[in-house]
């Protein structure tokens, strides 16, 4: 993927579970956070000074 995106690597991400009644937001340590991580993702500040 970094070849892909060349200069514009690493993309920014955030994973959000928008649902009828409520929005979840997965930090970097949640699965699908370390999954990203794993993939060199990066996160935006806020979430990765998030706690919870």
């Amino acid at each position: 993927m970094k070849a892909k995106f060349a200069g514009r690597w690493p993309i920014t991400v955030s994973v959000l579970d928008i649902r009828e009644d409520h929005i979840r937001s997965y930090l970097p340590a949640s699965f699908a956070g370390s999954v990203l991580s794993e993939l060199g993702f990066a996160w935006t500040p806020a979430a990765r000074e998030a706690t919870g």
